[in-house]
């Protein structure tokens, strides 16, 4: 991860962080992963990463388990109250849809996010 930010200079915000832990397949645990849709700022470095991770290792993919991650998001809420939050990354992804908007249904989560169905239910 070091690495990784030093070979990117100023280009990367203070708005968002990633650390990841890159491992064997055989050293995860054996749940399956659904992919869901990252907000554009992880999205953008996790591509950067990706670019970078195998731009520096050959012979190598890499898989994200989006289901195993957490993530500190700082809020600001009613009456200006702020707050950090530990979350899931797909309660992350679900907060995060808030910034742009005041109300969501349901559908419209499910349809931004494309978390699973039984995940997303326990996220909310």
């Amino acid at each position: 991860m070091q690495g990784f930010y030093a070979s990117q200079g100023a280009e990367i915000g203070d708005s968002a962080m990633l650390i990841i832990q890159v491992l064997t397949m055989g050293s995860w645990p054996t749940q399956d992963s659904l992919p869901c849709n990252l907000p554009s700022e992880l999205s953008t470095l996790c591509e950067m990463f990706r670019s970078y991770y195998l731009g520096t290792h050959t012979g190598r993919r890499l898989s994200w388990q989006t289901n195993m991650g957490t993530a500190y998001v700082k809020g600001t809420f009613r009456k200006g109250q702020r707050h950090e939050l530990i979350v899931s990354t797909y309660q992350m992804c679900v907060l995060m849809l808030f910034n742009n908007a005041d109300r969501l249904t349901y559908e419209e989560i499910e349809l931004a996010t494309e978390i699973d169905v039984a995940d997303l239910k326990g996220c909310l």
